[in-house]
């Protein structure tokens, strides 16, 4: 899924020295904790790999103003970009990952035990009572499964073993029953 982060008409600093993110955009960006510097891996609509350095002023200056170098230039003059041009900088949602923006819906197939395969839909609500919720699909697998209250449902990513590489989703639902006067938890 593609979500699209900003657009920039380019300006003559930004083809021949640096980029100037929008400051606006800043908050896009998460950068490690006490660092001032990150490198953004990017794909360009060729699907060639581009290393981009943003970075920012230090000591919390009040105009931080974010900047791509790195491989930005080299990428500017491989593209031909001139003055005036817009460049559209867009991020791809990967395969398993959970929307990070309220309002924002993705689809995961999730195999469950029997190996069977299921599509939900995942969005995100900014409410502390809610955050990420599944919705279609959602319903049915409860309904076919015979899910309860209190039934324990576990979401997770596990390495492929019969494919050899990669991962896929998997969901494992169990039930909670008492056994020779123990609470043990049981597939389901």
């Amino acid at each position: 899924m593609e979500q699209r982060r900003f657009t920039k008409l380019l300006s003559p600093t930004d083809t021949r020295r640096r980029m100037t993110v929008p400051k606006a955009n800043l908050g896009d960006f998460e950068f490690p904790t006490g660092q001032h510097a990150m490198d953004i891996e990017a794909a360009d609509t060729t699907e060639q790999q581009w290393t981009f350095r943003l970075s920012i002023r230090k000591n919390n200056h009040p105009n931080p103003r974010p900047v791509f170098t790195g491989q930005w230039i080299r990428f500017v003059k491989e593209k031909g970009l001139r003055k005036g041009d817009r460049i559209v900088f867009s991020r791809q949602q990967t395969e398993g990952q959970l929307p990070d923006q309220e309002g924002l819906t993705m689809s995961m197939q999730v195999h469950d035990r029997n190996g069977e395969v299921w599509i939900f839909s995942c969005t995100i609500k900014r409410n502390d009572s809610v955050g990420h919720f599944l919705s279609v699909g959602w319903n049915k697998f409860v309904r076919e499964r015979d899910l309860r209250v209190d039934d324990k449902v576990t979401i997770h990513e596990e390495a492929m073993k019969k494919q050899g590489t990669g991962t896929w989703i998997k969901v494992e639902v169990q039930r909670k029953i008492r056994l020779f006067g123990e609470d043990i938890w049981a597939d389901v």
